[in-house]
């Protein structure tokens, strides 16, 4: 997040709390602090706009679900696979002069 800037949000994506906090907002207003499972809150809502709900959008926003979802999984699988291939051989001072 940018200093807590959200950027466009679809408030389908957000927890209930949230999502009615952003529904009952007046744009340009900064709400009362409100508690989320996530910890505290307040809002600011500098603009609306519709949503675009045609089924072309909802296969494309279901495409880049499942290209993130897909992502995530190789970079799980890739940094597990570096780290079972990784050497580390810790040495500490003095430890050869101690060993004879």
């Amino acid at each position: 997040l940018n200093g807590g800037d959200l950027n466009w949000v679809d408030p389908n994506s957000l927890v209930p709390e949230f999502r009615e906090q952003m529904a009952n907002a007046q744009q340009g207003v900064v709400t009362k602090p409100f508690k989320t499972q996530y910890g505290w809150h307040v809002l600011e809502v500098l603009g609306r706009r519709a949503t675009d709900s045609t089924e072309q959008a909802r296969e494309q926003q279901a495409q880049s679900v499942l290209r993130n979802r897909k992502y995530d999984e190789e970079l799980q699988t890739w940094l597990r696979q570096i780290r079972d291939e990784a050497y580390v051989e810790i040495k500490l001072p003095g430890a050869d002069q101690a060993a004879q």
